[in-house]
């Protein structure tokens, strides 16, 4: 289990989200999840292990905040990392590591906001 130190050791700080954050992940395919923590690098999603059959290398990604209706979408991004984190009977929680790539000016001030209002960051 990560913990915050875990976080605090990467080149930027990762926060954790606060409720109703997902991500919609697509290339060739797509992958929805919950944000698990984000940064202004990258961010950490979990999802469910059926959906991932291919995706990998670089992506888009649409951060979605189902509490309020906030909305960042088609963030160019690469998937950097993937594991699994729960394995049951049926199936398994992965969580992948994705890293930001060539944002927009406009892109990089809502990533802030949504750091600062969905984010531990903000607390």
């Amino acid at each position: 289990m990560e913990t915050k130190k875990d976080y605090n050791r990467r080149a930027q700080l990762r926060f954790l989200t606060n409720g109703e954050t997902f991500a919609y992940i697509r290339n060739h395919f797509s992958v929805v999840g919950r944000i698990r923590d984000a940064s202004l690098g990258g961010l950490a999603v979990e999802y469910a292990s059926g959906q991932d059959k291919g995706i990998q290398g670089d992506v888009e990604v649409d951060i979605l905040v189902g509490s309020d209706g906030f909305s960042l979408l088609k963030i160019p991004a690469r998937i950097v990392w993937k594991k699994n984190v729960l394995e049951l009977e049926f199936g398994a929680t992965r969580r992948l590591g994705i890293a930001f790539d060539r944002l927009t000016r406009k892109q990089m001030s809502q990533l802030r906001d949504f750091l600062r209002h969905h984010t531990e960051a903000g607390q």
